[in-house]
């Protein structure tokens, strides 16, 4: 009782605090749309059941019978809009959503042309090839406690070759991933994906969309919302919020700096200090903050003890009002943050949505 008592406490003050972060959590306050229709590029009919997503997140639909799509109530920010269809080739555009925006973009899909190879049936594969599969989850899903609640269902139609010391994976349809850890399912469209085994470094580039998982078992989907608040609370997202709202005296995060990685957990905890708030500049009109700094950040999170580093990237990246950077692939993680695969990862925007929905 006294645990259950203790949890509820700390889910208590992960929402309020973040209410204190100034985070309009009101998602259908945003007056911004995207619309447009989706055609065959041979013969120009409309194409219905196209899905269509802004990447990463839980904003999505698919065309109507007609053609037509609508995506309502967008936060502002910048986008990847992915059209995707089995049998078309999928379509990307970036997108920059404003107050008040009203934007229609229209797509014609192109055909698929298959090569006349069947998919090998796992039964058929070779060991090899169970080897690289559990090389590939362990770089793409994680190796956090959720990763093991984290499958892809339809794990056969990843093709795995090594080439020297580095191993590539492609798809030649989206990933279905089911998260049962954290409650969603996530159409996973995976453009990249190599691991260098001679370095031991991963790196994947994709685009996702989150959809609820239904149950009728009450427990479960309390579970789910617990571990997406505890989930959330040891994630980068949650510290880049932090950064531009803690007190001077607050300890949450306590840091460092090194000219070279050193990934280490043997240093003293006074070897740590308190955020130097000269790392950051905000600018008060949309709440949106300058990071800049040199070397390696080395980051400690006070409550599970974890360390990771970052590595910008630029001289200077923009955080968003909502905790996510501005620019692409701002920055390189490592450490605790870089463990946290696809298993780990909440829908963008989570704590607009869920969050508010948690706490009416």
């Amino acid at each position: 009782m006294n645990s259950n008592i203790k949890l509820q406490s700390f889910f208590f003050y992960i929402i309020i605090y973040l209410v204190t972060l100034n985070i309009s959590f009101t998602a259908y306050g945003f007056n911004n749309s995207i619309s447009g229709r989706v055609l065959d590029s041979v013969d120009k009919t409309p194409l219905p059941g196209v899905n269509i997503y802004l990447s990463g997140t839980t904003f999505g639909t698919a065309t109507n019978n007609n053609g037509y799509y609508f995506i309502k109530n967008v936060p502002p920010g910048n986008y990847i809009l992915v059209v995707s269809m089995i049998g078309y080739k999928v379509e990307n555009k970036e997108l920059n959503v404003t107050n008040g925006s009203k934007l229609e973009n229209d797509f014609s899909l192109n055909r698929k042309t298959y090569e006349l190879n069947p998919i090998e049936v796992k039964a058929n594969r070779p060991r090899q090839w169970y080897k690289d599969l559990d090389i590939f989850l362990d770089h793409f899903l994680g190796t956090t406690s959720y990763s093991t609640s984290c499958k892809i269902e339809n794990d056969f139609i990843l093709d795995l070759k090594w080439n020297n010391d580095t191993l590539f994976a492609s798809a030649s349809e989206p990933l279905i991933v089911y998260n049962r850890a954290l409650g969603y399912k996530i159409d996973c469209d995976l453009k990249a994906f190599f691991y260098d085994d001679k370095n031991e470094l991963s790196w994947s580039d994709y685009n996702s969309y989150y959809s609820e998982l239904k149950s009728t078992d009450s427990d479960e989907i309390e579970k789910w919302q617990e571990n997406r608040l505890e989930n959330f609370s040891t994630s980068l997202t949650y510290f880049l919020l932090w950064l531009k709202s803690h007190d001077e005296d607050d300890t949450e995060f306590l840091f460092r700096t090194f000219s070279k990685l050193i990934q280490s957990e043997t240093y003293a905890d006074a070897s740590f200090h308190i955020f130097e708030k000269s790392f950051i500049k905000i600018d008060s009109t949309n709440g949106s903050y300058k990071l800049s700094f040199n070397k390696y950040l080395n980051v400690k999170d006070t409550k599970t003890k974890e360390q990771s580093f970052i590595k910008l990237l630029y001289n200077e990246i923009t955080i968003d009002e909502f905790g996510y950077p501005i620019e692409k692939k701002p920055f390189i993680v490592y450490g605790f943050w870089s463990k946290a695969g696809l298993s780990n990862q909440l829908p963008k925007y989570y704590g607009i949505k869920d969050i508010t929905s948690l706490n009416k």
